[in-house]
């Protein structure tokens, strides 16, 4: 009974592990999925419309997240990674031209 109940802590304690790895690596690729999905939108829909940009975001955004991670990411996580991509992305149209022209679609 004693090594049933240390096997089964071991094999607790590495899969929690395992998806937290695995949740700390996806949501890097989703951060940069993210700008991305958001220049589009900005392209998209312009200034004024964040709701919708933002269920826009979100609504292309959950199909590409792993089924794996879906059960450990809230909807509250997801928003401040669409407010970081967004963060970012402004900072890209104060300071660098190119990103101001792919917007405005020149």
């Amino acid at each position: 009974m004693t090594i049933a109940i240390t096997v089964f802590a071991l094999v607790l304690i590495l899969a929690i592990g395992s998806i937290s790895l695995i949740r700390s690596g996806e949501l890097g690729k989703l951060q940069t999925i993210l700008l991305r999905l958001c220049l589009e939108a900005e392209r998209e829909f312009g200034g004024g419309t964040g709701t919708i940009k933002f269920a826009d975001v979100l609504s292309k955004l959950y199909p590409l997240i792993p089924g794996l991670l879906k059960p450990f990411i809230s909807e509250a996580q997801l928003s401040k990674l669409v407010d970081a991509a967004l963060a970012v992305l402004n900072r890209q149209l104060a300071t660098n031209l190119n990103v101001a022209k792919i917007v405005r679609g020149e």
